[in-house]
Parts: structure tokens; C-alpha cells; sequence
């Protein structure tokens, strides 16, 4: 008699291989076994990796554990796959902001807020790399724009104000923080530049900070205003300005 030959194996069903696999990356997830979750999406994307749902999956885990490269290059696959969904840009621009890479980041985000005009997400970490970047103007259109719908916001009026301040224009800077002690009486930052700016206002000698009113740092961007406004007496110094030197962003904590 002919030998017989073995049957043939079935071949796994790929939804049913795919919906195991995922079953287990949760089941990792909630365990908080990140590693192992993250292996079983990264299998999860072998069997499928046309899915951008899932990569975004595979993208989020590899960004907690930290691997930026691994997530950059995940989340631009995601992105290529699904152009028009706003938050994978988002996403997308986290991790370009962890690698430095500032200008991709930004095109991530304003491709983002493109899609959706409204989004407040987009808009803070776009101000927040103007801000970093010392692009006041360009960040002070962005708080703006937030503080449309959180006209409340301390932290955007803290930041408006200091873009101002940044800009010159001392008396929106002075709204901005009067704005945010009369939401927070108790805030530190506000308290401080209300300070001095008010003696700023003042051609006199600074006796506040002689007295020890100000802190050291406060003295200093008293002073940096007092030159700012001095440049139109013609002679370029003055006799009463403070014998120190730096900027808001020494005396302010705004992050």
C-alpha cells in the first residue's frame, strides 16, 4: 500500500490570529507588562500593517517606554496610512518634540490644527515651542486664540504676558497679569511682575529694591524695562536707571 500522506495544517484564520494576538496585548497592558504588550502589538502590526489604529497602538506603548526612534518611526507609518486623522499628528509630533526635531513637529501640528481648527491641543504645544524658541509674536497669536474659549486660563494669560513683556507692549503685559490675580490673588508669578512692572513705571531710583521689597531677579527685569523705555530720550542712558541687568525670563517661572 502507498504510504499516506499527513493531512495538510489548517492555516489560522488572519482576523482570528489577529484579535489572539491583540486579546494578549491587552491582557499584558493590564498588567502593566509593558514589554510584553508592546511585542504582542508589534506582532499584532507583522500580521496586519495596514492599520492605523493599530499602529497607533503599537506607537503610544513604545513612546511610555520611552524608545522616541522606534515611536517616530511607528506614528509616521500611521500618519502615511491615515492623513486626515488629527490626533496622529498630534501624536506623531510628541515624539518629535522628545528627538528634537522641533521644525517636523511643527509641521505635524499646524497640519493638525488644518484639520481641525479648533483644536486646543494643536494650538498649546504650538505655542509651547514658539514660546521655548523665544517666537513671541508667533506664540502670543496662539494663547490668544486658546484664551477665545478658556478666557479663564491662568497659565495662557501668565505666558500671553510674558510674550508681551517680550514684545514691549508693558501695558497688555500689566492687563495679563492684573487679569490672573484677580482669578488667583494668591499667584506668586502675577504678584511679582505686577511689582515690577510698577516700578518700572517710575523714573526714580528703584527704593524698593534697596529696601529689599523685590527679589534680586525682579530688580534685575525692572531695570531691563527701564532701559527699554529710555530709548527714546535721545541720549540712550539715563541717570536713574538700576544698576542691573537680565530679562523677564530670569524673574518669571513660566514653564
Amino acid at each position: 500500500m502507498p504510504a499516506m500522506s499527513a493531512p495538510p495544517k489548517p492555516t489560522p484564520d488572519p482576523a482570528v490570529l489577529l484579535a489572539s494576538v491583540i486579546h494578549f496585548a491587552d491582557t499584558h497592558y493590564a498588567r502593566e507588562d509593558w514589554l510584553a504588550a508592546r511585542d504582542f502589538l508589534s506582532l499584532a502590526v507583522q500580521i496586519n500593517p495596514d492599520y492605523p489604529r493599530l499602529l497607533g497602538s503599537l506607537g503610544s506603548l513604545q513612546f511610555q517606554l520611552q524608545e522616541y526612534p522606534a515611536a517616530c518611526t511607528t506614528f509616521s507609518a500611521a500618519v502615511r496610512q491615515s492623513p486626515d486623522d488629527p490626533d496622529l499628528h498630534i501624536q506623531l509630533a510628541m515624539v518629535q518634540i522628545k528627538l528634537q526635531q522641533v521644525d517636523e513637529a511643527k509641521t505635524a501640528l499646524q497640519r493638525s490644527l488644518s484639520l481641525r481648527p479648533n483644536n486646543p491641543t494643536a494650538r498649546q504645544m504650538l505655542g509651547y515651542l514658539d514660546f521655548s524658541g523665544k517666537r513671541y509674536a508667533d506664540a502670543a497669536q496662539h494663547y490668544c486664540a486658546l484664551l477665545e474659549s478658556n478666557p479663564d486660563g491662568v497659565n495662557l494669560l501668565l505666558h500671553l504676558g510674558k510674550c508681551q513683556y517680550e514684545l514691549r507692549d508693558l501695558a497688555w503685559a500689566s492687563w495679563c497679569f492684573e487679569r490672573v490675580i484677580a482669578l488667583d490673588a494668591t499667584n506668586a508669578t502675577a504678584t511679582e511682575a505686577i511689582q515690577i512692572l510698577a516700578a518700572s513705571a517710575s523714573p526714580t531710583p528703584c527704593d524698593c529694591v534697596q529696601q529689599g521689597e523685590l527679589t534680586e531677579a525682579a530688580a534685575d527685569f525692572a531695570s531691563d524695562v527701564d532701559r527699554a523705555n529710555e530709548k527714546d530720550d535721545g541720549a540712550g542712558r539715563s541717570p536713574h536707571r538700576c544698576n542691573c541687568a537680565a530679562s523677564l525670563g530670569n524673574s518669571l517661572s513660566v514653564h
